[in-house]
């Protein structure tokens, strides 16, 4: 099968949908002979900071001297950014090359979309003989496609209202689900966490709560990333952070914990956050003029990108360009959209599960509204109002993230 057709029949298992459960994707690892018994791993949950404190912990691994894999979700321009080894996508060829090995296996246990790129990730990372690999959860966690690992190490980051059709509507039952991650002897990093959520988390014991064994201090933010002093574990670490927000001070906090509760040495944590790369998060991608990208997709990720550019920005108008998707919290995203808009593209982003941009529009009363046909044509329309003293925020999905990124490209050839 080559590449184009290859990439249409992955795609092409999404008509499944999110199936959480846990049969089809033991099914499928035994016929494929277990490859993730052989791993050793970092099984990360979280509403929000998942990705981030994946990307730190892998980040440091590597710097450590350990061959190590990164499973992420979603993906921003193509599927293959989703499995990584120290730092370096699959390349193209391996990927279609699994797709087309695995596809018999897929067609039998029915599998979903999520669950073909899982098993694919466990048998790269087995072939590669990684030394360690760090694996993000994709929804919830007990019943996710992931959780038919057992990891070193255990972590959830932070918890709040996301997926709630999926996984309950208190943050008591988000928790739950999330918790399904933890296992008996093996010890669990959590983040900062609701006090609803932390009774849950902490019932199952063996945790080891970030936020008291981490203290912060002589801290400096930027939009560009954040220095600080951090002391966890009885070790003291004088830290560089490319990525910016408190969020993302709190992320490191977790990440540190995390690696220092696998023994790793202080220097190799220092240079793995210094190095760490995640793209989509508060990303300045352009200077002229000023365009700051952020795949922030529901109610806490939405409130943080308000606080971060009403203070690193306090001076900005902001020319918006917005698309969510419908099985979001909408109505209250919005009301917390940044301060001093001038204006909002809304856009419906390339996904069946888009909510239409007229209706997203409609719902804005904060600032003038239009609704926009494609990604393309709101940053094209920003970007004709946008002046040198104000700055341009793209928000709300993975997805329109993506687009964005492809349209501002087009726009600075």
């Amino acid at each position: 099968m080559i590449t184009h057709e290859a990439m249409a029949y992955l795609f092409g298992l999404e008509h499944f949908g999110w199936q959480l459960g846990l049969e089809r994707m033991q099914a499928l690892m035994a016929d494929l002979g277990n490859p993730h018994h052989s791993l050793r791993t970092v099984h990360v949950a979280g509403t929000n900071g998942k990705g981030s404190v994946c990307a730190m912990i892998a980040s440091a691994l590597s710097c450590s001297g350990a061959r190590t894999g990164l499973y992420t979700s979603p993906h921003l321009l193509k599927a293959e950014e989703r499995i990584r080894i120290d730092g370096a996508e699959i390349a193209e060829a391996e990927f279609v090359a699994l797709i087309n090995e695995l596809r018999p296996f897929f067609d039998k246990h029915q599998c979903t979309f999520f669950e073909a790129l899982t098993a694919m990730a466990f048998l790269h990372f087995q072939r590669r003989r990684v030394d360690a690999a760090v694996i993000e959860v994709g929804l919830g966690g007990r019943l996710d496609a992931t959780n038919v690992l057992q990891p070193l190490l255990t972590v959830i980051t932070q918890i709040d209202f996301d997926h709630t059709d999926h996984l309950g509507r208190t943050l008591e039952e988000i928790a739950a689900e999330k918790a399904g991650i933890i296992k008996p002897g093996t010890p669990c990093v959590a983040g900062a966490l609701p006090l609803a959520a932390a009774r849950v988390i902490y019932s199952k014991g063996g945790i080891i709560p970030a936020r008291r064994t981490c203290r912060v201090s002589s801290l400096m933010m930027t939009p560009n990333g954040s220095f600080f002093t951090l002391t966890a574990s009885g070790k003291t670490l004088d830290l560089t952070l490319p990525l910016a927000g408190p969020h993302q001070v709190a992320n490191a906090c977790v990440a540190a914990q995390a690696c220092l509760s696998l023994q790793m040495d202080p220097a190799a944590v220092i240079r793995g956050l210094r190095e760490v790369q995640w793209p989509g998060r508060f990303e300045r991608v352009c200077d002229a003029p000023l365009t700051i990208i952020d795949v922030g997709h529901n109610l806490s990720g939405i409130r943080r990108v308000r606080w971060m550019i009403d203070h690193f920005y306090p001076e900005k108008q902001v020319n918006l360009v917005m698309g969510v998707l419908k099985d979001k919290d909408y109505s209250a995203m919005v009301r917390w959209l940044p301060k001093r808009l001038r204006r909002v593209f809304a856009v419906s982003p390339a996904s069946s599960r888009a909510l239409p941009a007229d209706q997203l529009a409609a719902l804005i009363s904060c600032a003038p509204a239009q609704s926009c046909g494609s990604a393309a044509e709101a940053v094209a329309a920003a970007w004709g109002q946008t002046g040198p003293d104000d700055m341009i925020c793209i928000l709300g999905s993975h997805y329109l993230a993506a687009e964005a990124l492809a349209a501002i490209k087009r726009l600075t050839k």
